[in-house]
């Protein structure tokens, strides 16, 4: 559990600083807070999730979306 909380905290602060930059997190199409999508990839059971970055014309992370992929 404690390597699970680990990876939740250190994806929850990714994703933060990804929201602060104005990019937008998504889960299945659905606009999700970073606290949220971090809580569900590590510790959602039997589910893994990709992620798909979205680029502005200049480079910048304009959006995360987390789909479901089934392996």
């Amino acid at each position: 559990m404690k390597s699970r909380y680990r990876t939740f905290i250190a994806l929850k602060k990714e994703l933060e600083s990804y929201e602060k930059q104005g990019a937008k997190i998504t889960m299945s199409g659905e606009d999700v807070p970073a606290e949220f999508a971090a809580m569900v990839c590590a510790f959602c059971e039997r589910k893994s999730y990709m992620r798909d970055y979205i680029f502005d014309d200049h480079g910048r992370v304009i959006e995360i979306g987390f789909n479901k992929t089934n392996y």
